[in-house]
């Protein structure tokens, strides 16, 4: 499984086409508009969130470059000016250099995980008992921690037998 929002709600929208639409009465104008609308916000976010850190990175270089037009204006010891310098440098050191290429960061994954399980697949198939020996345990306890993340990953659906002894989503995701 891919954490794949933008395709998740792709399928959220198929719903609400296939499922949902049908069953709203043609007289049922305000439902019929909400749907409309929920149906745009959805098409609307899965554009916006391969862009969502690009757009936030730039938002704060331009707050950096504000702060530092303004932080001349501040005394030296005036409390706003050490609590602006600080934040420039939080707002520095976080920032990365650049920002990401999510749709080519996604691709170079996806065939990242692609390479590794034809690989995986025609190691095992030639030699599966030597190979066992050798890394079965380090591909049995990947597909673990990969089911576990995969499963914090979506847990929130309410389709998990076990929610509670999984990791949180920040967890997932951050390590």
């Amino acid at each position: 499984m891919v954490p794949d929002t933008t395709l998740r709600l792709k399928a959220v929208l198929k719903a609400l086409d296939e499922v949902i639409e049908p069953v709203i009465p043609e007289d049922a104008a305000l439902a019929r508009e909400q749907l409309a609308l929920a149906r745009k916000s959805i098409a609307l976010v899965i554009k916006q969130i391969p862009l969502e850190l690009a757009y936030m990175i730039r938002d704060v270089r331009e707050d950096m470059a504000l702060a530092r037009q303004i932080l001349p204006r501040l005394g030296p010891e005036d409390p706003l000016s050490v609590r602006l310098e600080a934040s420039i440098a939080d707002a520095e050191a976080a920032l990365p250099a650049a920002p990401p290429d999510a749709d080519a960061f996604k691709a170079t994954w996806l065939q990242m995980k692609q390479a590794l399980q034809d690989a995986v697949d025609n190691l095992f198939a030639e030699a599966p008992d030597e190979l066992w020996a050798s890394l079965g345990r380090a591909v049995i306890e990947y597909s673990e921690r990969r089911n576990l993340r995969e499963r914090a990953w979506v847990a929130a659906t309410g389709f998990d037998p076990e929610p509670g002894k999984l990791p949180s989503l920040r967890e997932a995701a951050l390590g």
